[in-house]
């Protein structure tokens, strides 16, 4: 009996750990897709090219440094997004909004009706450092290409 009440002290003290939450109020993120695919490839199948921006509102009262940013697409949509990271050491003071933009590969499997430049659902993991403590800021959000033309 004492062996199962230990057992169960430790799940729900393992449980209450692992729900940690941001040292400080956590950024507001906005991710934008740059890049288009030209009117005359926007049906085919086959590796894009996409870049991308992610701007960050920092609403703590502290400085957070962006140490990692990445993405992958989630679902069905114009392409599919490999998990992509790259790493950053952007300091954003409290207050500010600061972004950064980078290339990176897609595929397009099977094309869609709005073709290359249609929606795509996308997960972005924002990888933050404070003088509080490191943590991450996840949001999920839908971006689209505006076809040229």
């Amino acid at each position: 009996m004492r062996h199962a009440a230990f057992l169960s002290a430790l799940f729900l003290a393992a449980c209450a750990s692992s729900s940690s939450r941001a040292p400080v109020p956590e950024p507001e993120i906005q991710l934008e897709q740059l890049s288009t695919v030209a009117p005359a490839a926007v049906h085919n199948s086959g590796a894009i090219t996409l870049q991308y921006r992610v701007t960050i509102h920092n609403v703590a009262d502290t400085t957070l440094t962006l140490r990692h940013v990445d993405l992958n697409s989630i679902g069905s949509g114009a392409y599919d997004l490999a998990p992509t990271s790259r790493a950053f050491t952007l300091q954003i003071p409290p207050g500010h909004t600061e972004s950064v933009q980078f290339w990176t590969n897609g595929s397009i499997g099977d094309p869609t009706i709005l073709g290359a430049n249609g929606p795509v659902t996308i997960r972005v993991v924002a990888g933050f450092d404070s003088p509080a403590g490191s943590f991450q800021s996840v949001v999920t959000q839908q971006v689209h290409a505006t076809p040229i033309g």
